[in-house]
């Protein structure tokens, strides 16, 4: 049992740290010196999640409770205001959802899983997270690469879009 949630929870926070640091540089917040912090950070959304869904029985508040706190997180760890935490809360978890859903729909249609071998075998669910955690990093690294080319070329749709 200890080993079943002590899994889960390294393969959640892979996956919550992965879709943290997607969701800040989303918003352009420097990540380079908070690694450590947002690995804490996605360690306790972890517990919580786990917590409120396995032992408290409480999955239909885990959501609201884990968006309320990722953005109450942000805001002492980074010093931001908490609207703006609290929008990116909001899209990381957006953002983590369309890629958690997208692996898990194609999982389904390879036929490699399914929605109840995702829940009842340990190897599917970590594989399923390890797989959107490698996927968000992957999106964070182009993100954070062609920074400046992708808000160049934003810039200039945006202005062309202006003028016509």
């Amino acid at each position: 049992m200890i080993v079943e949630y002590g899994s889960k929870i390294l393969f959640s926070t892979i996956e919550w740290t992965a879709g943290l640091l997607l969701a800040l540089s989303l918003f352009r917040i420097p990540l380079r010196y908070n690694y450590v912090k947002m690995t804490i950070i996605a360690l306790v959304l972890s517990c919580i999640n786990y917590y409120l869904r396995d032992f408290a029985n409480l999955a239909d508040f885990t959501v609201l409770t884990l968006i309320v706190s990722l953005a109450l997180m942000i805001m002492i760890a980074l010093n931001i205001p908490i609207l703006y935490t609290l929008l990116i809360s909001i899209i990381g978890f957006l953002a983590g959802g369309i890629v958690e859903y997208a692996v898990l729909l194609a999982g389904v249609q390879l036929k490699i899983t399914d929605f109840n071998a995702i829940h009842s075998n340990l190897i599917h669910f970590n594989a399923h997270h390890l797989i959107t955690g490698i996927i968000l990093f992957l999106i964070t690294y182009f993100l954070q690469t062609k920074k400046d080319r992708l808000y160049v070329c934003f810039e200039k749709f945006f202005l062309e879009a202006s003028y016509q």
